[in-house]
């Protein structure tokens, strides 16, 4: 089981409540949150690090899906 995010990882797309509230509810998930999409304008400081960091191997991202990859997905 598994929660997508499709977008890029944007200041202005406000990932980091995402994974606030993902880790908060994952002590009583077995879901894994994969975020599928680029981060961008955080000049190498983006809120991903900090989520490995947090989440561990709950947080999986993918970059450069094909279509029918995302799809499936």
């Amino acid at each position: 089981p598994y929660v997508v995010y499709v977008g890029n990882v944007s200041p202005h797309k406000n990932v980091e409540s995402l994974l606030e509230g993902f880790a908060t509810a994952a002590a009583g998930l077995p879901h894994e949150l994969v975020v599928v999409g680029e981060e961008r304008g955080y000049g190498g400081r983006g809120p991903l690090a900090a989520g490995r960091t947090r989440l561990g191997g709950r947080l999986r991202v993918a970059r450069g899906l094909a279509e029918h990859e995302l799809r499936a997905l």
